[in-house]
């Protein structure tokens, strides 16, 4: 997979801003727009020069599979067992030892 260029995004960031009349104060939505333009392009890019997909499964399969597999991983661990009980103290007996008297 290709990635962009710092001056590739530079110039399509420029040519962006031209076309939108030189706005003040949009120079990182702009900047983020022409990376994903770009990123498009050169995913378009590597689709048009991939391989054919595995038989009976469609892109929309692959993508599910993708997406399910960014949710596992970014799921919480969580421990397999529970902790042991939480059993009151016994009546009549206190929780700390009593201090010494001297």
């Amino acid at each position: 997979m290709s990635t962009s260029t710092h001056e590739e995004i530079s110039q399509q960031a420029q040519k962006l801003w031209h076309e939108r009349g030189k706005p003040v104060g949009q120079d990182d939505e702009i900047w983020l727009e022409a990376e994903r333009q770009l990123g498009q392009k050169n995913t378009q890019a590597n689709e048009a020069s991939s391989k054919t997909l595995p038989e009976g499964e469609s892109q929309h399969a692959q993508a599910e599979k993708a997406a399910r597999q960014r949710r596992d991983a970014m799921a919480p661990i969580t421990p397999h067992t529970s902790p042991p009980p939480h059993l009151p103290a016994e009546p009549g007996k206190p929780l700390w030892p009593k201090p010494k008297s001297s």
